[in-house]
C-alpha cells in the first residue's frame, strides 16, 4: 500500500449500503431530502495482526466525510471484518471530534470507512486518527498524505495508549510514511515478537520516519495541519447506551481472558519445548496483567479504556 494513494470517495446515495454502527435503537435518520457535505477527510492507519504466530504490521485507508443535516448518526463501512469496539470507537472518535470542534454532534451524519490489508480488524487504536480526521473534515483542515497516527481516542481528548506499536511503525515506513504519531510516554514500548524493548525514535531514524508523541486530538491536528484551535476543557458523560455496552462488552470479555487463562495454564505441563512454555507464560502474564487493569478502569468509571484493555487481555490470552 502506498500513501500515493487515497480511497475512493464513496458517494451519500450509497448510504443505505453502509454498516450502521447503532449499539442499541435509535431515531431515524432526519427526514431531509438533501445533504449537505461538510468535508471529507483521508488518513492512513496502521494495525497489527497475528499470522502463524508472528505479530506483523499492516496498513489501512481511512476516509471519514461529515455531512448535514444529521441526528449524529455515525455509518461505518469496512472492508475486511471489523471487531465491534472499532466500530464503538468511531462513534466515540465523532462525538469527542465535534465537542473539540465547538460543534454540535446531533446536528451531522459521519460516514467511516477503512479498508485494511490485515484479515480482521480490532480494537481501538484507529480512532485517534478517526478523530483527527472528523476534526479536520469539520474545520476544512487537510492532513498530509505521508503521515501516520496510532492511538485510542479517550472521551476527554486524550490519546491512550496502544499495543503493537513497533510492528505499526515498520508498516507505515513501508507505505511511505515520513511522520508518525504515537500517544505521550509510548516512545519506549515492547516489540511484540521478540519482547524487546524498542525505542521508536532511533528505529524511526532508521526507517527515515520523525516519531513524535502526542497527548491529545488537539496535538495531533495542530502538529498534521499546522492550524491552531483552542484548548477546550471537554466534560464527558456517557450516555446510557454507551455505557450499558461498554460495560456489557468488557465483562464479556474479561470472562474470556479468564477462562483462556485456566485452559492455557491446563496445558502447560503437555508442552515439551522449553522455548514455547516461555512463550505461552508471557503470553498468560501479559492477559493476567491486562485484565488487572481492566478491572480496575471498570470499577473507576473509565469504561471506554476498559472495554479497550479488556480486549487486548482477550487477544493476549487466546494467542497463550
Amino acid at each position: 500500500m502506498s500513501f500515493a494513494r487515497r480511497s475512493t470517495f464513496f458517494p451519500v446515495l450509497v448510504l443505505a449500503s453502509l454498516v450502521v454502527v447503532n449499539l442499541v435503537a435509535s431515531n431515524a435518520i432526519a427526514q431531509t431530502s438533501y445533504y449537505r457535505i461538510v468535508g471529507v477527510e483521508f488518513f492512513h492507519v496502521p494495525a497489527v495482526y497475528l499470522e502463524n504466530g508472528v505479530y506483523r504490521g499492516a496498513m489501512s485507508n481511512l476516509s471519514v466525510t461529515v455531512i448535514a443535516p444529521g441526528s449524529g448518526l455515525v455509518y461505518f463501512s469496512a472492508e475486511p471484518l471489523t471487531e465491534l469496539d472499532t466500530q464503538a470507537a468511531a462513534r466515540i472518535a465523532a462525538i469527542v471530534a465535534t465537542l473539540v470542534a465547538g460543534k454540535d454532534y446531533s446536528g451531522y451524519d459521519y460516514l467511516v470507512r477503512l479498508e485494511a490489508e490485515s484479515p480482521v480488524v480490532g480494537g481501538p487504536s484507529a480512532s485517534g486518527a478517526t478523530a483527527v480526521a472528523i476534526l479536520a473534515a469539520l474545520t476544512g483542515a487537510k492532513l498530509p498524505l505521508n503521515a501516520s497516527m496510532t492511538g485510542m481516542i479517550h472521551p476527554d481528548g486524550t490519546i491512550g495508549p496502544v499495543g503493537g506499536i513497533p510492528e505499526k511503525l515498520r508498516a507505515a515506513a513501508r507505505a511511505g510514511a515520513k511522520l508518525f504519531l504515537v500517544p505521550k510516554g509510548q516512545l519506549k514500548v515492547e516489540d511484540l515478537n521478540t519482547g524487546e524493548i524498542v525505542d521508536l525514535r532511533v528505529l524511526g531514524a532508521s526507517l527515515g520516519v520523525e516519531v513524535v508523541e502526542v497527548g491529545s486530538i488537539v496535538e495531533a491536528y495542530e502538529l498534521l495541519t499546522g492550524k491552531s484551535l483552542p484548548k477546550p476543557r471537554l466534560e464527558f458523560t456517557y450516555p446510557s447506551w454507551l455505557q450499558d455496552n461498554l460495560v456489557k462488552s468488557t465483562r464479556e470479555y474479561i470472562g474470556i481472558v479468564e477462562a483462556n487463562i485456566t485452559c492455557a495454564q491446563k496445558l502447560l505441563p503437555s508442552i515439551s519445548v522449553a522455548s514455547d512454555i516461555e512463550t505461552v507464560k508471557k503470553y498468560i502474564d501479559n492477559a493476567r496483567a491486562a485484565l488487572q487493569d481492566a478491572k480496575k478502569l471498570l470499577s473507576e468509571g473509565k469504561y471506554y479504556a476498559a472495554a479497550s484493555k479488556a480486549f487486548y487481555a482477550a487477544s493476549q490470552a487466546l494467542t497463550a
